[in-house]
This record gives structure tokens, C-alpha cells and sequence, in this order.
């Protein structure tokens, strides 16, 4: 291999936990975004991501040599076609891009009924740590890529005290952290759950609108601006 950096020059490249095709999906790199090559066989490549230190590997098919800064984050809508390529939101494009404040939930709502999916990070799917990343991402903050990662961002907020743009964490049964999603009122969250959906948050945890039942179980609230 000619160089230890790399780039993404598809609109989304998976990234998975093992050097084989039957490994689960743990992140993706999406257009433009960098990374360092850490080990190679010849048909995988062990990768560690430049924006957010996330390491998995990528098929050495879909390697490609680093052609351009990533100075600037695509922000306009859900996805642009580029020269001939889709470009997710929180994509790069070679061009220098004048970036604008974004809100980031009037951002997280243009994923609404996106699908899930395990290790996400698109409208094409999305996990409930991909959702927080990517949204935070095009609105210039910079997060870690899991839940239990992003949980010790920023600073811990009462439940009384909660607003919307807070995080919101939940735990599973044995206490680990394994969901997170985005306050968009006093009363909603906005997560992914099956697909990108607003549901009703209370202290003991998610409740279902449709269903009525609780989903997730609260952890803490964090604030990060």
C-alpha cells in the first residue's frame, strides 16, 4: 500500500468489527471523511477514523489514497448529489464550503422515519449514537461515536432541569449504557429506535406513542452547549 492515509471516496464505506464479510457493521465512513491505515491483509484494511478515533476494518476494494482536506461539513439537507455521488448529510465535498450555524433540531427532525440500522450513520440508516454523532457533526460539535462514549460529554443536568437539545442516556438492565437520543421538548425525545421517531420521555424512561409502552429505562441527562 502506497500510503498510510486514507479517504472515503463512495458515499458510505462499512466498517466492521473483523477483517470479514460476515462481521457486523460497527461505523461507517462517509464521503470525504479520512482515516489511518493501522494493519492490512490482502483483502481487508484495519482502519482508524480521523474525526472520531473509531477503529474497524474496510474492504481493501474500497481503499482510497487521500485526494482533499475535509475542511468543510455538508449541511443543506439529507443528502446532495456531487459529481455524480450522494453525499449524506456530515459529508465532505472537495470544495471549500462556507458553513453556516446549524440548529441541530431542525437537523436531527430531517431524520425523522429514517430506518435503523446497526452502526449507521446515514439517512439510508442510522443507529441511536450514529443519529447524535452525525446531527452534532453538521452543526460543528464534535462527538464520540457510541452511546457509552458520548455519555461522559459535557455535564450532567437534573431531570427537573432538562430542556430541549439536551442528550439523553438510558441503560440496560444490567446498567450499561446502550441508547441515547436528543430532547426536543420538555416532554419529547427524538431517537433511534426502529426508525428515527419522537417518542415521550418521562424519568422512568422512553414510552412508545403508539403503544403506550416503555421502551428504554433513564440513565442521565447531559448538556453539552
Amino acid at each position: 500500500m502506497k500510503t498510510s492515509v486514507g479517504q472515503c471516496l463512495l458515499s458510505v464505506i462499512p466498517v466492521r468489527a473483523e477483517g470479514k464479510s460476515q462481521a457486523e457493521i460497527v461505523t461507517q465512513l462517509i464521503y470525504g471523511e479520512t482515516y489511518r491505515v493501522l494493519e492490512s491483509t490482502e483483502d481487508w484494511i484495519k482502519v482508524s477514523l480521523d474525526f472520531d478515533a473509531y477503529e474497524g476494518w474496510i474492504s481493501a476494494n474500497q481503499f482510497a489514497e487521500k485526494i482533499f482536506e475535509p475542511e468543510g461539513v455538508f449541511t443543506k439537507a439529507l443528502f446532495v448529489t456531487y459529481q455524480g455521488t450522494i453525499i449524506p448529510l456530515g459529508g465532505h465535498i472537495p470544495e471549500k464550503v462556507v458553513s453556516t450555524k446549524q440548529d441541530i433540531l431542525t437537523l436531527a427532525k430531517e431524520f425523522l422515519g429514517c430506518p435503523y440500522l446497526w452502526g449507521g450513520r446515514t439517512f439510508m440508516g442510522i443507529d441511536c449514537s450514529g443519529f447524535v454523532q452525525i446531527v452534532h457533526k453538521a452543526a460543528g460539535v464534535k462527538l464520540p461515536r457510541d452511546a457509552s462514549q458520548q455519555v461522559t460529554e459535557g455535564v450532567e443536568v437534573d431531570f427537573v432541569d432538562r430542556q430541549s437539545g439536551d442528550l439523553v442516556f438510558f441503560k440496560s438492565k444490567s446498567g450499561k449504557i446502550h441508547h441515547v437520543g436528543l430532547m426536543v421538548s420538555k416532554d419529547e425525545i427524538i431517537h433511534a429506535a426502529g426508525c428515527v421517531r419522537i417518542d415521550t420521555l418521562t424519568q422512568d424512561g422512553i414510552f412508545n406513542k403508539e403503544t403506550g409502552k416503555q421502551s428504554h429505562a433513564y440513565h442521565q441527562i447531559r448538556r453539552l452547549i
